[in-house]
């Protein structure tokens, strides 16, 4: 029976195989061959081949191949994040920092990131100064850019690391504040001051202070004193107190009650802020930061304990620095909204200001990476910028750069939010030389004529009208352009203010702007009669009321007239 069945395919192939091999070797030995294919009795015989053990899996290729695909995750990130930071650039100097911060890696010495960047402007400034004076073209410096070129002589000369809490306490706002005038003892504007047995002046509160544990020892000198007498120094007290009157500076006040905040709350923070300064990636700085952000959202008033504990901002700054090689956006974005929310509480301001990681560090990421974020980061320098002496610090460690470069490169927003951030910067008379060596009234300009920003443009341009020749080359740039309105409205503006507040200056700049404060404070009150008619409809009320005024003033002094011995003493004037 098997023997009529059909022989497999595999036998047949073989069988054919095996005949054609007897054929080819000349016939010899078919006999023995046709014998091995068919078995004794006629069975047909199969051939399986043999199973394959299953492959094994090494743990360690694929440990490296997970390795492989997040370094190539982290240099792809590192190249979008250097592309989005040099993609923005609007010169050679600002390329040149941002290679020094990124290829470098500038960005990562916190150390020495303030006194690197505090340099690197003095030079910038001194390099413009001396080019400035070189040109016979130009008219000679205003007195402002000569002191603005001192201060960046002793900070280009200056072996200091940082500047925080003693340099801030030679301003008092916008004043600069005296040398005699503050204590030795406690760095402060002295209320008592007094002489003691060494001929040394002090402040009583803090003498008294210190002689509790220095008996008669005195706190300069570190000489023991004959006797613990002191006398009132009535000359720096009535020159201190002429110094406040002419500056405007109040007395000692009390410092305003912090918020309420529970002891539970005060718990959670301590925990939350037990976080190392890095590594950046370790799980629990992490979690620490997301459950600061997370706090800071359930209770606003825990924005308080970031200032008062020692040490939160520079953890802070510290992470936000690191991302910069190893880009995370994720983390990146909670780190700058606890730094936004902390920076809008006003007692933080000073705080972030004395920091010595925060506000290079800022301005490095101003800088550096995706528009979006560097916007975020200005944002934060526009808050620490209502500070005075942040005002300046921001100035002399670089920051218009940054900012002029968002306000020409990025969108509506982030111009908005740069322009309002340099407004701020200009108030400081220190950052005069910045504000032209930077390009700030083209800036300005372009972004008035381009996306309509006619508030933040002005705010920017009347920090020019303290002085003639400044206005008049603002005006005659924006002039330039005959057909914006926007730009002749601006002009017009900034002539009637300058003119306005510099009533003694008579200089025509154009002959359809005259320097007369009478036909402006006219036209000034005619504009705006012509708004309140046209918004309230009350211009005729106005004018009644004025014209009734004026009828009870001549009857007051037509009665003062009659009462006195002399009629001319009052007289009624139009």
């Amino acid at each position: 029976m098997r023997e009529g069945l059909p022989a497999p395919a595999a036998a047949q192939d073989d069988a054919e195989t095996s005949a054609a091999g007897s054929s080819g070797s000349g016939g010899g030995g078919g006999g023995e061959a046709d014998e091995e294919e068919d078995g004794p009795g006629g069975f047909i015989g199969f051939s399986f081949q043999e199973l394959e053990a299953p492959p094994g899996v090494d743990g360690a290729e694929v440990l490296d191949a997970f390795a492989g695909s997040e370094e190539a995750r982290k240099a792809k990130a590192a190249a979008e994040f250097l592309e989005a930071t040099m993609g923005a650039n609007t010169g050679p100097r600002t390329e040149a920092i941002k290679m020094e911060l990124v290829a470098n890696g500038r960005v990562l010495d916190l150390e020495g990131l303030e006194r690197w960047m505090r340099r690197t402007e003095a030079v910038s400034e001194l390099e413009w100064f001396t080019g400035l004076c070189c040109d016979e073209a130009n008219p000679v410096p205003q007195i402002e850019l000569f002191e603005c070129v001192f201060r960046a002589l002793g900070n280009a000369s200056s072996g200091e690391l940082h500047h925080g809490a003693d340099a801030r306490r030679r301003w008092i706002g916008s004043v600069v504040v005296p040398q005699f005038v503050v204590c030795p003892i406690s760095n402060k504007v002295m209320e008592n001051p007094v002489v003691i047995a060494s001929g040394k002046t002090v402040d009583r509160s803090a003498l008294e202070e210190w002689w509790k544990e220095h008996r008669r020892i005195c706190p300069i000198t570190g000489e023991v004193l004959t006797h613990a007498m002191f006398i009132p120094n009535i000359l720096i007290k009535l020159c201190i107190e002429r110094w406040r009157a002419a500056n405007k500076i109040p007395g000692v006040t009390a410092a305003a009650d912090p918020p309420a905040i529970s002891p539970e709350v005060e718990a959670l923070f301590m925990q939350v802020t037990l976080m190392p300064h890095s590594p950046r990636s370790s799980k629990e700085v992490r979690d620490a930061l997301f459950l600061l952000h997370d706090l800071l959202n359930e209770e606003s008033s825990a924005v308080h304990l970031i200032g008062s504990h020692p040490g939160t901002i520079a953890k802070l700054a510290s992470v936000l620095q690191e991302t910069c090689l190893d880009p995370d956006p994720e983390l990146d974005d909670i780190i700058v909204g606890v730094m936004a929310k902390a920076a809008s509480y006003g007692p933080n301001k000073a705080v972030f200001g004395d920091d010595w990681y925060a506000i290079p560090v800022l301005i490095a990421r101003a800088l550096l990476g995706p528009v979006p974020m560097r916007a975020r980061c200005a944002h934060i320098l526009g808050l620490l910028a209502d500070d005075y002496y942040n005002k300046i610090k921001i100035g002399e460690l670089g920051g218009f750069a940054p900012l002029i470069e968002l306000l020409r490169v990025g969108d509506k927003g982030v111009k908005t939010t740069a322009a309002r951030a340099i407004a701020s910067l200009c108030e400081a008379r220190e950052n005069r030389s910045r504000f032209q060596r930077e390009g700030v009234v083209d800036a300005a300009i372009s972004a008035l004529r381009s996306d309509g920003l006619m508030v933040e443009a002005e705010a920017i341009l009347l920090q020019t009208t303290d002085s003639y020749h400044d206005v008049e080359e603002v005006i005659f740039k924006l002039r330039a352009f005959q057909g914006d309105e926007m730009c002749q409205k601006m002009a017009t503006r900034l002539w009637r203010t300058f003119v306005l507040t510099n009533p003694e200056d008579k200089r025509d700049v154009v002959p359809s702007m005259p320097a007369s404060k009478e036909i402006w404070e006219e036209a000034w009150t005619s504009e705006a009669e012509r708004s309140s008619a046209s918004s309230e409809g009350s211009a005729a009320n106005e004018k009644a009321l004025r014209k009734q005024i004026k009828q009870d003033v001549k009857l007051i002094v037509s009665w003062l007239q009659k009462r006195c011995y002399f009629p001319r003493t009052y007289r009624y004037r139009d």
